[in-house]
């Protein structure tokens, strides 16, 4: 079942109307591709993962076919709870659209429908490292070099973009059927002018905190 949907990212009737920047090239490890917003797309009922703030279905661009991740929010309650989840959604969005590198999941656009967000992604089909540990139970020595240098790459070109994710885990480090790494979910990520603010904030999963984010250093 195909669910038909128009994004404009310069309509009105858009929850968030932010313009297509391409990151800085000259700070990536590796050529990052061309980015450009998505503007009709297509989403069925398959169902590719779930958080605890929203659904992962598979979706289409409309224009070209190329198969995309959408990630569905619920921010149904009272105004005071809409308007802190649309604050934190749109954060998010605000420090994905700016990013372009390999190993950085590629955001593709956002529309409201209701009181759902969809916000559009680059569909990763390997899914997250922690579901690869399941399967295969460990990785050999020379992809778990290849995967941390990777990690380190994307996490280089974040910081040296004055972004900290705050949430990197094995649940947001996904992988591609090449081996290429992607971090995702930026939910928990905030600016570095922000920092002052938000750095004493006890933000991450637990067991995967830096010791010095829960001891507050």
């Amino acid at each position: 079942v195909y669910i038909n949907r128009n994004f404009n990212s310069g309509s009105s009737s858009d929850l968030f109307s932010f313009a297509s920047s391409p990151g800085n090239a000259a700070m990536a490890p590796f050529p990052a591709s061309p980015k450009q917003l998505v503007k009709r797309w297509q989403v069925t009922e398959t169902e590719l993962g779930r958080g605890a703030f929203g659904k992962v279905f598979l979706g289409m661009n409309s224009d070209t076919g190329e198969l995309i991740a959408v990630k569905r929010v619920d921010i149904e309650g009272t105004d005071a709870e809409q308007e802190q989840k649309i604050k934190g959604l749109q954060q998010e969005i605000e420090v994905m659209q700016n990013l372009n590198h390999v190993n950085i999941v590629r955001y593709l656009g956002s529309q409201r429908d209701g009181n759902t967000l969809n916000i559009l992604l680059e569909l990763i089909t390997g899914g997250s490292i922690h579901n690869l540990l399941t399967k295969f139970t460990r990785f050999s020595e020379s992809v778990t070099r290849s995967f941390t240098y990777q990690i380190l790459c994307g996490l280089s070109y974040l910081h040296q973009n004055r972004i900290i994710h705050r949430d990197i885990k094995g649940a947001n480090i996904l992988v591609d059927n090449n081996g290429t790494i992607k971090l995702a979910d930026f939910g928990a990520a905030k600016q570095l002018s922000d920092i002052l603010s938000y750095v004493v904030t006890v933000t991450g999963t637990p067991y995967w905190m830096a010791p010095e984010v829960i001891k507050g250093d």
